[in-house]
C-alpha cells in the first residue's frame, strides 16, 4: 500500500483554501492544471511508495517514538508559487512555514521510517501545500492576479498517516493513524 505522513488541514482552513482554488480556477485555464479537491489538501512530510500492511503497526510505533521530542507549533500558509521552481514548475502550491519546524518533523518521521526498514527520500525537504498539478511545463499564465485571503495561523499538534488509493478522478486518502506532538 502507498502511504504518507502529512499535516491535514482543519475544516475552517479548507473553506479558505476552497476560496483560493475557486479564485485560481477563474484565472487559470482548466486544460493547464489538474486541481486537488479541497478535502485532499495537506502538507506531505514523508511518502512511502510501498508498505506491507503487516508492517504498519511497527511503522506507526517507530514514527511515534521519533516524534517524542517535537512540540506543537503554529503553521503559516503563505503566497502562491510554482513548485519546485518558477523556471521548471510541476505544481501550483502555497508556500508554508516555519520551514525549520516542518523540516524537523520530516527528518524525525524519516528516522522512524528508516527504523522500520523502509527507505526515505534523499532530497532536501521543502514544505508546500499542493493546490494543483500542471499538465504542461510551459504555463501561459501568472499567479500574481490571484487573490489570496488572509489565512489565520494553524495550530499543529498532530500528524496523520494516510493510505493513498488511486481513484477515477483523483486519489482517495484513507486515514490510518494520527500521532500527537508534545503540547506547549
Amino acid at each position: 500500500m502507498r502511504v504518507f505522513f502529512a499535516l491535514a488541514m482543519p475544516k475552517s482552513t479548507q473553506r479558505l483554501l476552497a476560496e483560493i482554488l475557486a479564485s485560481a480556477q477563474r484565472y487559470i485555464p482548466a486544460a493547464e492544471v489538474h486541481w486537488v479537491p479541497k478535502e485532499n489538501l495537506h502538507i506531505t512530510l514523508q511518502f512511502i511508495p510501498e508498505v506491507h500492511i503487516n508492517d504498519l503497526p511497527q511503522l506507526i510505533e517507530n514514527v511515534r517514538s521519533s516524534l517524542t521530542n517535537l512540540s506543537s507549533f503554529y503553521l503559516e500558509l503563505k503566497g502562491m508559487e510554482f513548485f519546485p521552481t518558477p523556471t521548471h514548475p510541476r505544481i501550483i502550491s502555497l508556500a508554508v512555514g516555519p520551514s525549520d519546524c516542518l523540516t524537523q518533523l520530516s527528518v524525525a518521521i524519516g528516522q522512524g521510517i528508516k527504523a522500520s526498514n523502509y527507505p526515505v527520500e534523499n532530497r532536501a525537504f521543502r514544505g508546500h501545500l499542493t493546490l494543483g498539478r500542471l499538465r504542461r511545463v510551459h504555463q501561459s499564465f501568472s499567479l500574481e492576479q490571484i487573490k489570496i485571503p488572509l489565512i489565520p495561523r494553524i495550530w499543529i499538534d498532530e500528524i496523520h498517516l494516510f493510505e493513498s488509493r488511486s481513484g477515477k478522478e483523483h486519489s482517495n486518502y484513507i486515514p490510518l493513524a494520527h500521532l500527537e506532538l508534545n503540547k506547549n
